[in-house]
């Protein structure tokens, strides 16, 4: 097993992109000596075995070429040991050696061991290594969006939230962007960066649709007087603070240069409930109206809500990120028109092409169990059905 190989395995076992560290040239020095002695054990696969070698180079021989890598893999045999107290510590220990003759690899090393720290789940040790350091344009986002989903993970709500709120505040320009394409490695962190970015106005979004009465007025008094006095008032309210949620909702889809596919299909469905959830509130205040009276109010919400389901499944399969709230759309419109949508295949969404584990789901009317019937035998004898019929 080659040492480029090693590192990228241990840390892509979690999903994040991994700096290839590329080798030395080979010196004739006692460094080089434990180098050699650290990638045989490598080869056989002793990885705790290279692990005292590793560490001995890069603490006996800072300055050899080889330290840097030699730590790195310390640090990657640590993850893949899951001792994360020595992980953090490896990890400012390669700051203080060589933050800064090697800035830019210091800090991809740094995000990427707290993205992985992240993900198994050693939040306080994620948080840890980044909130001390100063970070500019597309790394801040990252950095920001560690932290952030630290507090959140450690059940640190309002913390949480202020990080995600400066997150929504501080979108990256053109120029960070491009300069963040070309490698896998780069382009997995500006990923990263746009999904903290959509995390950040989701919730944003979110508040305020917690903020959202979407009560309708209960029927009283005449008829007339309650349409114009109390239901088509409310409405019009109702429908300008809708307004203010559903644009901070698009401020999620609208993200440069490409939104992150899961909380555009998030607050698309977000979105498409509100719609829903208005059309019920009013079919509930007004369940006692004429039926004409009522469906002029309620046409026109159905006609929305039919417009934000549709949407929601456009996005989902524009984007590849299907959810069970993604289906929850498909579902209303087959609710609501059970003749023109029998199955979810005829709302011209392939589930298939949205990385959906989930079969389409056909409509079907309910029927009612059909009863056993006896049946005669050859000799006039009754049978019981048989199990499963």
């Amino acid at each position: 097993m080659k040492l480029s190989a090693f590192v990228l395995g241990a840390c892509l076992m979690t999903g994040v992109p991994a700096v290839v560290w590329a080798k030395p040239a080979p010196s004739p020095t006692a460094a080089e000596t434990l180098w050699n002695q650290a990638e045989s054990r490598l080869d056989v696969v002793d990885i705790t075995g290279a692990l005292p070698l590793f560490e001995k180079l890069f603490r006996a021989y800072p300055a050899s070429p080889h330290a840097p890598t030699a730590l790195a893999n310390a640090i990657a045999v640590r993850i893949w040991l899951r001792q994360f107290d020595e992980v953090r510590a490896l990890t400012g220990t390669y700051e203080k050696l060589y933050g800064r003759k090697r800035r830019d690899e210091t800090d991809l090393l740094v995000l990427q061991v707290a993205l992985i720290l992240l993900e198994h789940g050693a939040y306080h040790h994620a948080e840890g290594l980044v909130r001390p350091r100063r970070w500019t344009s597309i790394n801040a986002l990252i950095a920001l969006g560690i932290e952030a989903r630290a507090k959140l993970a450690r059940g640190a709500t309002r913390a949480a939230d202020l990080v995600f709120a400066e997150i929504a505040q501080n979108p990256p320009d053109a120029a960070a962007t491009n300069a963040y394409r070309g490698t896998p490695v780069m382009e997995g962190l500006l990923r990263r960066a746009l999904d903290s970015l959509g995390q950040a106005r989701h919730r944003r979004a979110s508040a305020l649709r917690r903020a959202l009465s979407l009560r309708a007025p209960a029927l009283s008094g005449p008829v007339k007087r309650y349409l114009d006095e109390r239901l088509t008032p409310w409405l019009g309210k109702t429908r300008e603070a809708m307004a203010e949620v559903q644009k901070a909702y698009g401020e999620v889809v609208t993200i440069e240069p490409s939104p992150p596919p899961r909380w555009v299909a998030a607050a698309s469905a977000d979105v498409a409930e509100i719609e829903f959830e208005l059309l019920r509130s009013v079919r509930t205040a007004t369940a006692k109206l004429p039926s004409a009276e009522r469906q002029a109010v309620t046409t026109p919400l159905r006609r929305r809500a039919e417009a934000a389901a549709r949407r929601c499944l456009k996005l989902a399969q524009q984007h590849r990120a299907y959810s069970p709230r993604t289906e929850a759309c498909a579902d209303w419109l087959i609710a609501e028109y059970p003749r023109a949508f029998r199955t979810n295949e005829t709302l011209g969404v392939s589930m298939g092409h949205m990385a959906s584990p989930v079969p389409p789901r056909p409509f079907r009317r309910k029927s009612k169990p059909r009863k056993a019937t006896k049946q005669k035998g050859p000799r006039g004898a009754t049978s019981k059905p048989l199990d499963g019929e």
